[in-house]
């Protein structure tokens, strides 16, 4: 996936999985995507490299070394996804080749069985792949999570949605996410 693929798009679009040059129009690779310099020596290795994004503006991310002790959870090397729900960080405890094999194993519908809603296939095949979904009122609410089907979704640039995930974050005194 790394070195000889553009990415992945999964379950009708919803996790877009990045690879080693940006092949897919709209869809970073994984040195965009996680700013990284194009000489690894230049600089000291990241504390996650992003590897995928769903319409959600969930992140999943595998965590490095050099994070601060409590900064990320999980080991380095594991799988981690931020999820726009509670706009946090969460261990997967799974490796990166331990997830894609879970990515591809068609269990997405039990991970995100409470974020779809009716017609999600519809909507989301639309989306250009540097969209995601904005929803009123937000994910984290008690309202979307009571009644998805009730919430206002609108295609949103994803670094829009993104941005509003860390901005959240930093107004309820969570860690910054670093994803804008």
């Amino acid at each position: 996936m790394a070195l000889h693929s553009g990415g992945l798009l999964v379950d009708h679009g919803w996790v877009r999985v990045l690879g080693g040059s940006s092949g897919l129009p709209g869809m970073p690779d994984l040195l965009r995507a996680s700013a990284l310099p194009t000489i690894a020596s230049a600089h000291p290795a990241p504390s996650r490299l992003i590897i995928a994004y769903d319409v959600l503006g969930g992140v999943f991310a595998i965590k490095g070394g050099v994070a601060p002790a409590g900064a990320l959870p999980g080991k380095p090397g594991e799988v981690l996804y931020f999820a726009p729900d509670c706009l946090e960080w969460e261990s997967l405890e799974l490796s990166y080749e331990n997830w894609l094999r879970w990515l591809l194993s068609g269990r997405l519908a039990g991970f995100y069985e409470s974020f779809r809603w009716s017609g999600w296939q519809q909507e989301t095949r639309t989306l250009a792949l540097d969209q995601g979904v904005s929803f009123t009122p937000p994910l984290w609410s008690a309202e979307a999570q009571n009644d998805i089907d009730a919430t206002d979704r609108h295609p949103v640039p994803l670094a829009e949605l993104l941005g509003l995930h860390s901005e959240f974050s930093r107004r309820f005194g969570l860690p910054d996410p670093g994803l804008s």
